[in-house]
C-alpha cells in the first residue's frame, strides 16, 4: 500500500512538471504557436504552403518576425500578408510561407520563437512555435540497382574524322560554284519571259539579248548584239534613227530628249562606247565582260522602257 503511494506520487510530480513546462511553451494566458501544413510529403523543389497560426489574448503586442529566403533546410519563395482576427478573449494571427526542399529526407523546421507582451503588463513573455514535420521522398528505388541510360541507345555508322573537312570543303565549293553560276549577269534573262506589257520595241530587243545569252557565241559578238538591241530599241521607241547615228551623235540627241533621265544617257553613253571598241577599234573582250554588257543593256531596256510607260500614262 505504501509502495504504491509512492508510485502514484512519482506519477502526480511528472503530471506536475509537465504542466509547469506547457505553461511556459504556451503562455499563462492562453498564447500559443504552430506551424501547419496541408502537404508533409511534397516532392522535391515542390512549393508547399506552410502556415504558422499565432493565438494570442486580446490587446497584445507580438514581435513578428520577417523570414529569410534561405530558412534553413527551406527555401522561403514568398511570405504572405499577416491576417488577423480578434475575438473577444483573445486574436489569431496567421501568416502563409511558401517554402521548398531540395533534397529527399526527413525534414522539421527549425526552432522558432514569438516574443509578446500583454495590455498594461511591462514584461515579455515568449511563446514558442510547435513544429512541423516533412518526409521528402525519393524517386529512386533504392534497392535498385541496375543501371539505365537516359535514353534508348542509337546506332550510328562510323565516320573518319579524315573525311568531315574533305566533304566540308566540297560542299563549300559547291555552293559556291551554284551561287556564281546563279547570279551571273546573264543568269536573269534566262530566267525570266520578257514582260508582254512593255512597248513592242523593248519586248524585240529583249528577246534578241536573250537569244545571244540563251546561245553564247565569239564575245565579240555578244557586244554587237548588245549594241544593236540597244540602237533599235531606242530609234524606235522615241522616233530617232539611232542606228544611222554615231554614239556622240546619239547622245547628243538624246540631251534634249525629256522622256529619257540623265543617268540613263549616261548609261546608254558608256555601254555605246564600249561596243565600239569593240568594233572599231579591235579590242579583244572576255566573256565575262560581254555577259556583263549583256545583262546591263537588258535591264536597261527594261527599266527605261517601264519609266517611259509611267510617264505617258500621268496627265
Amino acid at each position: 500500500m505504501i509502495r504504491g503511494l509512492w508510485n502514484y506520487g512519482w506519477f502526480a510530480l511528472v503530471l506536475a512538471i509537465l504542466a509547469v513546462y506547457g505553461g511556459i511553451v504556451a503562455g499563462q494566458d492562453g498564447a500559443s504557436a504552430r506551424f501547419v501544413a496541408q502537404n508533409l510529403a511534397p516532392l522535391v523543389g515542390q512549393p508547399v504552403d506552410l502556415v504558422l497560426i499565432v493565438q494570442v489574448p486580446a490587446g497584445a503586442i507580438v514581435s513578428w518576425p520577417d523570414f529569410p529566403e534561405d530558412w534553413s533546410p527551406f527555401m522561403v519563395r514568398a511570405a504572405g500578408e499577416k491576417e488577423i482576427v480578434s475575438s473577444g478573449s483573445g486574436q489569431t494571427i496567421r501568416q502563409v510561407l511558401t517554402v521548398v526542399l531540395w533534397q529527399p529526407g526527413d525534414y522539421e523546421t527549425p526552432d522558432f520563437a514569438l516574443d509578446y507582451q500583454l495590455v498594461g503588463q511591462p514584461e515579455t513573455l515568449q511563446i514558442v512555435a510547435e513544429k512541423a514535420f516533412f518526409s521528402v521522398p525519393s524517386v529512386l528505388d533504392v534497392e535498385d540497382l541496375t543501371l539505365r541510360p537516359l535514353k534508348p541507345p542509337v546506332s550510328l555508322p562510323y565516320i573518319s574524322p579524315l573525311l568531315v573537312p574533305g566533304a566540308i570543303a566540297g560542299i563549300v565549293i559547291a555552293a559556291l560554284a551554284g551561287w556564281r553560276w546563279w547570279y551571273r549577269p546573264t543568269a536573269g534573262m534566262r530566267r525570266v519571259v520578257v514582260a508582254s506589257d512593255l512597248h513592242p520595241a523593248a519586248q524585240a530587243a529583249l528577246t534578241q539579248i536573250r537569244r545571244a545569252a540563251a546561245d553564247p557565241q565569239v564575245a565579240a559578238e555578244s557586244y554587237r548584239v548588245a549594241a544593236d538591241a540597244l540602237r533599235g530599241y531606242v530609234g524606235e521607241r522615241f522616233g530617232l534613227p539611232a542606228p544611222e547615228w554615231t554614239t556622240g551623235e546619239l547622245v547628243a540627241a538624246l540631251e534634249t530628249h525629256a522622256k529619257l533621265a540623265l543617268r540613263r544617257q549616261r548609261e546608254l553613253s558608256h555601254m555605246l562606247e564600249q561596243a565600239d571598241l569593240v568594233k572599231f577599234a579591235a579590242m579583244q573582250p572576255r566573256v565575262k565582260a560581254a555577259q556583263r554588257l549583256l545583262g546591263a543593256a537588258y535591264q536597261w531596256i527594261e527599266q527605261v522602257d517601264r519609266a517611259a510607260s509611267t510617264a505617258e500614262k500621268l496627265p
